[in-house]
Order: C-alpha cells, then sequence, then structure tokens
C-alpha cells in the first residue's frame, strides 16, 4: 500500500463524521479530544496508552487483551462474556 506521508497539526478543529480508511497514524498525541461514539474497527493499538479517559458504555469485542494493565478503574456495572485465559 502506497501512502502519503504528511504530518497534521489540528487543533480547535472539528473533523466529526470524517472517515479514515487504511491509514498509519502511529505515536499520535490526542490531548483534550471528543471520540463520542467512534467506531474502531480492524485496528493495532499495541503498546496504546489511554489517561484519564471516560470509557462509560465502552463495547469490546473479538480483542486479544493480552497482557493489558489497569490501575484505578471503577468496574460498577461492568459485564463480561466469555472470557478465556
Amino acid at each position: 500500500m502506497s501512502l502519503k506521508v504528511e504530518s497534521l497539526d489540528l487543533q480547535k478543529a472539528d473533523i466529526s463524521g470524517s472517515k479514515w480508511q487504511e491509514v498509519r497514524a502511529e505515536e499520535l498525541v490526542i490531548d483534550n479530544v471528543s471520540l463520542a461514539k467512534t467506531k474502531i474497527n480492524n485496528a493495532n493499538m499495541s503498546g496504546m496508552t489511554l489517561n484519564n479517559v471516560n470509557l462509560s458504555g465502552l463495547s469490546i469485542s473479538d480483542a486479544n487483551l493480552t497482557g493489558m494493565s489497569i490501575d484505578g478503574a471503577q468496574w460498577g456495572g461492568a459485564h463480561f462474556k466469555h472470557i478465556g485465559y
């Protein structure tokens, strides 16, 4: 896949409704951003760090969570189904 390489510096921008397909977006810095109702499919998020995020209502399916570390989380009302190790 041939990719156009460019660095974007978006500040105070509304990109709601945008679509990214076949995009490499590694080592992004995302700060003070609303990703509400965003759908992510077939993504490599290995090594990703999430700090001070609201994941209420998050739905994860068919995910490899091997080696995941969770610290200081609120689990009230969380449901886990079909969990293997």
